[in-house]
């Protein structure tokens, strides 16, 4: 931990606490029948998927989601309804 200037603030991609993951944004925002690629550069949690976020978004609207695997280069989410 370091104190940090307002110069050194402003350099960083700060994000407010209570902001949304912006792949998270981009899987409720799909309309049925599109479809989100999403490179393992743009989500990165160790150890899981988008599915973590297509699940939730399943459990707290109507939305259904289809995820696959984009080789190994990461997924592609799909809003079924």
């Amino acid at each position: 931990m370091k104190k940090i200037t307002k110069e050194e603030a402003k350099k960083l991609n700060l994000v407010p606490v209570g902001y949304k993951h912006p792949v998270r944004a981009a899987i409720e925002s799909l309309e049925a029948g599109e479809m989100l690629q999403i490179t393992r550069k743009e989500f990165t949690w160790k150890g899981k998927t988008p599915t973590i976020f297509t699940n939730a978004a399943e459990e707290n609207s109507k939305k259904k989601f289809r995820t696959y695997m984009d080789g190994k280069t990461g997924w592609v989410v799909e809003r079924v309804e």
